[in-house]
């Protein structure tokens, strides 16, 4: 489950900011790299307990709690607490909305901050990869938008229906990008996720940073003189190893994927390349304060001449939150009795918000 490079990557990530003492910051890299990848609850109590105990005779267990995410002005970690973070994004998705970017039903609240920190730490180091696990509906997608967006990197979107042809013409711009200009997302959502001919294409590009095939002669040869002019180099020097090298590390690959393909044996095998290239981050069910504030959002009440909606507005928050976790705790037991996945998503408490709305 684990492997050397997962200790590589605590190394790697104590680079990142060496004005941090360094046992605070090889606390919150133990957590990046081995508590995101944790898939149950008591997991997760286990290692925060035995990191608290490992930690006992040090100052980091008495650190108050603070966020570290990359800025694309710099190349460090820029520390905020977590309310200054929350600004941040606030500022950053409405500029991305003006601009476009469609963000569904997404709400801020400290539980997606905190995944927008651990992507954006995932993007800032070279060759970071990540598989984003939880059921649709949760928001991944503008999650990964965000911390593209906090990065300076721009987010690209597979969209394509699969076939070859298709794939081809969709990733020869970005791959050419990613060698030629600097850092690039690539981001493969569920539909995608599933579709074979995206999963092989997605191990080549972790293991070469080429497909091959995927450029013309031609094409090939205008890369090489491009790269060679831009970096000063000798007539002898292996141009196109320099280039895939190159978008090795700078392509980002962030991969939604559901937990049953994650726990699946065939995925384990067939696409390991993914398991061991990519850092896993779980996306949990939302925490009931984090459904209220989604509900709070939500709920726009009609004006009436008989009734002010606005007295019952936090009773109903709580209600609405309440009956979304009683429902997880039933599909919880379902699944355990008759061995049949049912997942309860945001998506889920906003339609109920929304018919609750249509009945006035």
């Amino acid at each position: 489950f684990w492997s050397i490079c997962d200790v590589f990557r605590v190394l790697q990530g104590l680079t990142l900011a060496p004005d941090i003492p360094l046992i605070t910051l090889w606390k919150h890299e133990c957590c990046r790299v081995f508590s995101d990848r944790l898939n149950d609850v008591n997991s997760l109590k286990w290692f925060k307990q035995t990191l608290k105990e490992t930690c006992e005779d040090t100052s980091a267990n008495t650190v108050k709690e603070m966020h570290y995410y990359r800025t694309a002005e710099s190349k460090r970690y820029s520390i905020v607490s977590p309310d200054e973070l929350m600004v941040n994004l606030t500022k950053a998705k409405n500029l991305l909305a003006e601009m476009g970017q469609d963000f569904g039903e997404l709400v801020l609240f400290d539980e997606v901050v905190d995944h927008v920190a651990r992507v954006s730490r995932i993007l800032s180091v070279k060759r970071g990869s990540m598989l984003l696990v939880g059921t649709t509906g949760m928001g991944r997608r503008s999650l990964v938008v965000l911390a593209s967006h906090l990065c300076g990197y721009p987010c690209h979107e597979v969209a394509s229906k699969g076939y070859q042809r298709d794939i081809d013409d969709f990733l020869r711009p970005v791959i050419k990008a990613a060698g030629l200009e600097g850092p690039q997302t690539l981001l493969f959502k569920d539909g995608s996720a599933k579709t074979e001919q995206f999963l092989e294409a997605a191990c080549i590009l972790l293991d070469s940073g080429e497909i091959p095939g995927i450029f013309a002669t031609e094409d090939c040869l205008n890369i090489k003189q491009e790269l060679r002019a831009d970096r000063n180099k000798d007539a002898n020097d292996d141009m196109w190893y320099e280039f895939t090298n190159t978008v090795q590390d700078n392509l980002h690959l962030v991969l939604c994927v559901s937990p049953a393909f994650t726990l699946s044996e065939q995925s384990n095998s067939t696409y390991q390349r993914l398991f061991s290239a990519c850092v896993l981050n779980w996306c949990f069910p939302w925490s009931q304060p984090g459904l209220e504030t989604l509900v709070r959002d939500l709920l726009k009440f009609p004006s009436s001449d008989h009734i002010d909606y606005t007295e019952h507005a936090e009773s109903l928050t709580r209600a609405a939150a309440s009956i979304h976790h009683h429902l997880g705790a039933l599909y919880e037991e379902y699944s355990a009795k008759y061995r049949r996945t049912l997942h309860l998503t945001p998506r889920t408490i906003r339609c109920l918000i929304l018919l609750f709305l249509s009945s006035f």
